[in-house]
């Protein structure tokens, strides 16, 4: 499953701590949106991780909309994929909420704190919603849910 990270924060660090994260998680192959320029900074630039994972950098000179970002991938997401949205991901267990995400059937599958989305599973049917440029968040996602075609991956309580 490919695995699209939009990366808003400023630290080489953090962004190279979501990566291996994921890594660890079992994800191999990811686009990584960032105003961050991690392609020289990489751990995965390394002779070790060179040939266990493809990463895509892209760097943006401002914060893209995730309308925007999947708008100008989409052609390469033919199958499921993960989009992550910040380093929270890691109180999550990726394993359990793929199946989750998988047994739902759903289009979508949010994975989310308290106070913040992190992550979300999708399905490709999710370029019939974005047929026009909206807000991804405010009004895609909310027409997945009216369509009933999302769901919430709550397992426990996640601060």
């Amino acid at each position: 499953m490919k695995v699209v990270v939009k990366y808003n924060g400023k630290s080489c660090d953090e962004l190279n701590k979501i990566l291996l994260y994921l890594k660890c998680e079992g994800y191999y192959d990811f686009i990584v949106f960032s105003e961050v320029d991690i392609s020289k900074n990489s751990v995965f630039d390394s002779e070790i991780f060179q040939n266990e994972v493809s990463v895509v950098y892209i760097n943006v000179k401002a914060p893209l909309s995730t309308y925007e970002a999947l708008n100008s991938i989409k052609g390469s997401l033919n199958d499921g994929f993960f989009i992550v949205y910040s380093q929270e991901i890691e109180k999550f267990d990726l394993i359990d909420a793929l199946s989750y995400h998988k047994y739902s059937t759903n289009l979508a599958t949010l994975l989310s704190t308290k106070e913040q989305t992190v992550g979300i599973f999708f399905e490709p049917e999710v370029f019939d919603y974005m047929q026009n440029a909206r807000h991804f968040e405010k009004e895609i996602l909310k027409s997945i849910f009216e369509d009933h075609e999302a769901t919430i991956y709550n397992p426990v309580q996640i601060n």
